[in-house]
């Protein structure tokens, strides 16, 4: 028992372990199924979400591509054109089909135009499918290079995944393009084959014309039969449809069997196309088909998009029918662009795609028509890519036009404010602060002692006497009605009657009335603080030796006063009105309230008080403001820009009326059109597409409002636009009403640049007052501060000439008429004033242009180092920034070149020198054969002159072609090299004659240099004199004639020779296109392709300079001369750059640059020429000549650089304007760039000029 028992519990026991091993082994396979299923999960999920970013690669790829290719998704596609054929309004529909709109297009029209702006910048290029395009190819490396080097910048702007999404969808969109066919050889067998082929192709066209009609009459006789059968047709047109794509897959099978070798994936998308071709040809027929038979039987009922909705809703009652639909879009993706090799036999069509086709009404008319197809040339596709990124990337707003003689198209750029905004803050640009934000208290009036009037004892301080008074008066006057001060509509005229009231007062009389008015206005000034949160806790002290003032001055203070008082009365009663207009220019109207109240007080006083004696003196003021007592214009700072908000904020920066609707807005066009074209240049290299002459012209629009004041035929450009709906009239608000009147109240006494008033040619007539009188601030808001710079030097240049052109006539004078004594002294006299005038010509003008770029905020500006679209180099790593790529070339390679360019200018030199001893022999056989002397003078004077034009002329050509052989890679580089070889050349082109003649005539006594005639031998003065008159004379008329006439003459040639589309497609921006495709006949302002025109007009200007300060000693009256010639080109300037030429790229610049060096080089030679002049060629001296020349040396510079140190190159205006702006940025908008880091609440930001009172935690906030 005991060992059954025993044999009992043991195997009880091993049933135990057993069930606990089955257990626990259970236990571990249910683990380690659950974590294999915990895994798979995982890695589904893990493969889901590596599909979904599949997913969204591909559908970001496929739009990219679907842009590039002007089309978009199939399944895309039809839901949205579901969605616009089951709307009701088909009428509106077809308008946009009409019109090549859709609704978002349309819309986004109405809020591009509604500023009255007709663009900012146009792209220019050429039309491919136009006749006289020249027809190419381009393979698929070419079109690769196209894409890396001219359409894309590498720019934060863009991610690098995006643009390489951008650049694969251009490469795919490139191998969807027209394959390009070489021209044929005529041969015969060539033909025989080609007439086979085209035979065989012939009859198969044939056989599937009759099938088609064997189907189409049996579909005709069913649908003759029975009307209802209509649907059962379509339905089995569905399913031939559904049934097709098998039919290819099919097809596509029997293929890769029979295939010998494996195809590449493009040789696949190739195939896939052909048969996708024959599905697209079924389906047309069958559309056709339906369209024929719906067409006879509803005869005129016929609705060609009520028919085209029935036929897609049926089309899309099939269940999947989306997902049966073969995407060409898929299959081109599946294109592998990494393998390279497969694309190396593929050319494409360079031009004439058929995307623009010219359809001719008649003889003469015709019209464009655009196809709206998938581009099928190369230089479409670039045209489209382009808009595409600065529509996709910039968020600009682009419209398309062909011009009228069909060459060319035009691509209008036009940017939103709001991308206006963004990019202005990205750039850092520097923006002008308003005013009457930034320092309003600096324009009330003040005393001597920069003290303000209002603070004076005079005012503040009141005896009992005096307070007796007041408390009588506000007792007895109590109930008595006020002024009616809102209702004053002239209030100049209001004080002028005043005045006289106010004359008659004194002593007390005046000091209660003056200051009763005073504390009336500090009630208006105490809202003006609160307005503008002004601290004055500065004002809180006592005048330390407060001197009096006049009591006249006292009675125009009053009248001052009473302006303040009307119009702050007005102000303040629009503010509690509520009205938003007046709210957001409250800083700007207090500005002008100031300068309106001064300068009519002071007018009133003046017209009162006028004398000859006053007049003379220019003393036309009595009571003065901090920058009236200082003698400097107000200016008001500026600093980086950045988005303010909030009603304060609103009127922190400058507005500008910007169109003749009296519109208002922070950016003037100016500034808009140099942030468009900085937005155009970081997504797109256009310098490098102009070069590769794939883009024709790229340039800015003029705006005829603001340059010749023609706002109501500008108008006439949107009337159109707003009958059509494009633009819509809004009727003012109550509120802007009354600020339009308001500003005109106060306008008269406003800046120039504050409003809109006068055009630019209005503003720059002749002044014969002061001829060189050019507006400034008006030009520099139109043209930027570079063009503005170079009126400015030019305007600066005539008016010192003019103090030279009266000594210089006198001096002349003496020369020609008095003893040999008193000439002498003439001599020596004024080539001691030529050193005096020369110095201070440059030193002063180096002040003139640091006040400039006060003025203008151009202290810090740098110019952005631009590289060369031309430069080509070998791409090496560079050593600097680790960069892989970098074009790099080598510096022997270019001094190599530079060496080169000198041996040709060597030799170009040595012709000069050659023709000009030819001259001088043929004026010495003048000479002998007893000529008349003028002619045997002026005749050699003239043939040098042109001699003189001629090799510039050459130069010209040989120095540019040159610049470009040497390969910089920098713009300023080039510019510098180029500037370099032409002021080199022409010095010495200009000047050997005069040189030789001069100092080199004792060395060449044969060739008699100095002979004037048989009775004088040896008269170098009057040599250099008459050859001076006869280049001057010459240059006058060489020069600027050429200027005025040319551009007349070639306008007038390409509008007789143009052969135009006289009968345009009507729509409502014809005006506009015809406006635009005008300025693109005007002449661009550019020396080169590279360089713009100022090279030429500031080296016209050094040459002429060096004439005058070498050599002006010789003929004194040059002067005179010179004087006439700058401002005759002052005037054909301005009228060429308002009427002849291209709007130039509106570009920053503090200084000339390079050619204030040059200037003063010349400056500087100048002091051994005139010395030289004086000791070797006027026979004044003829004894110890070098110790003369030495001492006049020594004289010379003393004398020179003493006036250089006298003379400092900051005027005090510019650094007291630099003190004054440093303040006042760093107080008053110190706060509102916190509020950019910071969440702050508008209300409570500080904006004090005393510093903050109490402190806000960044964190609170409502």
């Amino acid at each position: 028992m005991e060992s059954h028992n025993s044999g009992s519990r043991n195997s009880r026991t091993s049933r135990q372990s057993l069930a606990e091993v089955l257990q626990a082994h259970e236990e571990q396979q249910e683990q380690e199924l659950k974590s294999k299923l915990k895994k798979a999960q995982t890695l589904s999920q893990k493969k889901i979400r590596q599909q979904q970013i599949q997913t969204l690669k591909e559908q970001s790829l496929r739009e990219i591509l679907g842009f590039f290719t002007n089309q978009i998704d199939v399944k895309r596609f039809l839901k949205n054109k579901k969605k616009l054929l089951s709307s009701d309004d088909t009428e509106q529909s077809e308008k946009y089909q009409d019109e090549f709109l859709n609704p978002n297009e349309f819309q986004e029209m109405k809020h591009i135009y509604g500023d009255c702006n007709i663009g900012d910048l146009v792209i220019v290029f050429p039309n491919p499918d136009d006749e006289e395009a020249l027809a190419g190819e381009i393979t698929f490396l070419e079109a690769e290079k196209v894409f890396d080097k001219f359409i894309t910048v590498i720019t934060d702007e863009v991610s690098k995944s995006y643009l390489k999404k951008e650049r694969d969808s251009f490469l795919l969109s490139y191998l969807t393009l027209g394959d390009y066919v070489k021209p044929e050889k005529k041969n015969k067998k060539q033909d025989d084959k080609k007439q086979n082929k085209a035979n065989n192709e012939n009859k198969n066209q044939e056989q599937n014309k009759k099938e088609i009609q064997k189907e189409d009459n049996q579909n005709k006789e069913k649908q003759n039969q029975v009307d209802n059968q209509n649907n059962q047709e379509e339905a089995k047109l569905l399913q031939n449809q559904k049934d097709q794509p098998s039919k290819i897959n099919s097809i596509q099978s029997q293929h890769s069997e029979n295939k010998p070798q494996e195809e590449t994936s493009y040789q696949k998308y190739q195939k896939f196309m052909k048969l996708y071709e024959v599905q697209l040809q079924l389906e047309e027929e069958q559309y056709q088909l339906q369209r024929n038979v719906a067409k006879q039987n509803q005869g005129e009922l016929f609705s060609e998009v009520k028919f085209s909705q029935q036929f897609y809703r049926q089309w899309q009652k099939q269940k999947k029918q989306e997902d049966l639909i073969i995407d060409p879009l898929k299959e081109l993706l599946k294109i592998d662009l990494n393998n390279i090799k497969q694309f190396k036999n593929i050319s494409k069509q360079l031009s004439k795609g058929g995307y623009l086709v010219k359809k001719m009404n008649d003889e003469v008319d015709y019209d464009w028509i655009c196809q709206n197809t998938p581009p099928k040339d190369f230089l479409t596709l670039v045209r489209i890519t382009v808009i595409n990124k600065l529509c996709r990337n910039a968020f600009v707003h682009c419209r398309q036009f062909v011009s009228t003689t069909g060459k060319h198209i035009f691509v209008v750029v036009k940017s939103h404010p709001q991308v206006i905004t963004r990019q202005a803050q990205k750039m850092k640009i520097t923006k002008q602060i308003e005013m009457g934000f930034a320092d309003l208290f600096s324009l009330e009036p003040v005393d001597n002692q920069f003290r303000p009037l209002r603070l004076k004892s005079y005012v503040r301080i009141i005896d009992d006497d005096l307070r007796n008074i007041f408390a009588q008066e506000e007792y007895a006057q109590s109930n008595e009605p006020e002024f009616d001060y809102l209702n004053c509509q002239d209030v100049e005229n209001y004080c002028l009657k005043l005045y006289i009231k106010v004359r008659q007062w004194k002593g007390k009389d005046l000091k209660y009335n003056v200051v009763k008015k005073q504390r009336d206005v500090d009630k208006i000034l105490k809202e003006v603080v609160t307005d503008l949160n002004i601290d004055q806790s500065h004002e809180k002290v006592e005048l330390i030796d407060d001197i009096p003032i006049s009591d006249e001055e006292w009675q125009v203070y009053y009248l001052y006063l009473e302006s303040i008082l009307c119009f702050g009365k007005k102000i303040q009663w629009a503010k509690e009105q509520k009205m938003k207009e007046v709210i957001e220019n409250i800083a700007f109207l207090y500005k002008l309230v100031f300068l309106k109240a001064l300068g009519d007080a002071n007018q009133i006083w003046y017209a009162e008080n006028q004398s000859f004696f006053r007049e003379l003196k220019g003393e036309k003021q009595i009571i003065f403001n901090l920058w009236g007592r200082l003698n400097i214009t107000p200016v008001a700072p500026f600093t980086e820009y950045f988005k303010s908000t909030g009603s304060a904020g609103s009127s922190l920066w400058r507005k500008y009326e910007i169109n003749e609707n009296k519109h208002r807005s922070e950016f003037i066009n100016m500034e808009k059109i140099k942030i468009s074209n900085s937005i155009v240049l970081k997504h797109i290299n256009i310098l490098k597409m102009l070069q590769m002459q794939y883009i024709f012209a790229y340039f800015p629009i003029h705006d005829l409002h603001q340059l010749k004041g023609q706002g109501d035929k500008k108008k006439q450009f949107f009337e159109p636009l707003k009958k059509n709906g494009f633009i819509i009239d809004k009727e003012p608000t109550e509120g802007e009403k009354y600020l339009r009147d308001l500003f005109k109240e106060l306008a008269d006494e406003a800046e120039s640049t504050d409003f809109d008033s006068e055009s630019l040619v209005q503003e720059s007539q002749f002044n014969y007052r002061i001829p060189w009188f050019v507006p400034i601030d008006s030009i520099r808001d139109y043209f930027g501060e570079k063009i503005a710079l170079y009126f400015d030097f030019l305007s600066y240049y005539a008016k010192q000439l003019w103090y030279m052109a009266i000594v210089s006539i006198i001096t002349q004078g003496i020369m020609y008429s008095a003893t040999i004594e008193l000439r002498q002294t003439a001599i020596i006299g004024f080539s001691i004033i030529i050193i005096i005038w020369s110095t201070f010509f440059m030193e002063f003008w180096k002040r003139e242009q640091v006040y400039f770029s006060v003025r203008f905020g151009q202290q810090n500006f740098e110019a952005d180092e631009a590289e060369r679209p031309a430069f080509e180099g070998d791409f090496i790593r560079s050593v600097l920034n680790d960069d892989l790529n970098e074009e790099f070339y080598s510096p022997f390679k270019r001094k190599m070149k530079q060496l080169l360019a000198l041996s040709i200018s060597a030799i170009i030199i040595g012709c000069v020198i050659g023709c000009v001893i030819g001259i001088n022999i043929l004026k010495n056989t003048l000479i002998e054969q007893q000529l008349d002397q003028n002619l045997s003078n002026t005749i050699p004077s003239i043939l040098q002159a042109v001699s003189i034009n001629f090799f510039n002329f050459i130069y010209n050509k040989v120095g540019q072609s040159f610049n470009v052989l040497e390969n910089h890679k920098i713009l300023s580089t080039y510019e510098n090299s180029l500037v370099a070889k032409f002021t080199i050349f022409r010095f010495v082109n200009n000047f050997i004659q005069f040189f030789i003649t001069s100092f080199l005539s004792s060395y060449f006594v044969q060739l008699k240099l100095c002979q004037v005639n048989l009775s004088i031998p040896n008269d170098c003065f009057q040599i250099l004199s008459n050859q001076m008159t006869t280049i001057f004379l010459t240059n006058i008329i060489s020069l600027q004639i050429p200027k005025l006439v040319a551009p007349i003459i070639k306008a007038f040639i390409q509008n007789l020779l143009t052969k135009k589309d006289e009968k345009l497609v009507e729509h409502p921006f014809n005006l506009i296109d015809e406006e635009i495709e005008r300025q693109l006949k005007l002449e661009p302002y550019q020396t080169n392709e590279e360089v713009d025109g100022s090279v030429n007009d500031y080296m016209e200007l050094a040459i002429q300079f060096s004439y005058l300060s070498l050599f002006g000693l010789a003929f004194p009256a040059c002067y005179i001369l010179a004087f006439i010639q700058n401002v005759l080109k002052l005037q054909v300037d301005k009228y060429n750059f308002f009427n002849y030429s291209r709007r130039p790229f509106p570009q920053g610049a503090s200084s000339i640059g390079n050619w204030l060096i040059i200037f003063e080089m010349i400056s500087f030679l100048a002091i051994f020429t005139n010395a030289g002049l004086i000791v070797f060629t006027s026979e004044i001296i003829k004894e110890n000549q070098v110790q003369v020349f030495t001492t006049l040396l020594i004289v010379f510079l003393t004398l020179k650089y003493i006036i250089r140190f006298l003379v400092p190159d900051e005027p005090a205006e510019a650094l007291v304007l630099n003190r004054r702006h440093e303040f006042v940025v760093e107080k008053a908008v110190k706060g509102f760039q916190t509020e950019s880091n910071a969440r702050y609440l508008m209300q409570k930001i500080n904006r004090q000029i005393g510093g903050p009172k109490e402190t806000i935690s960044s964190e609170e906030e409502y």
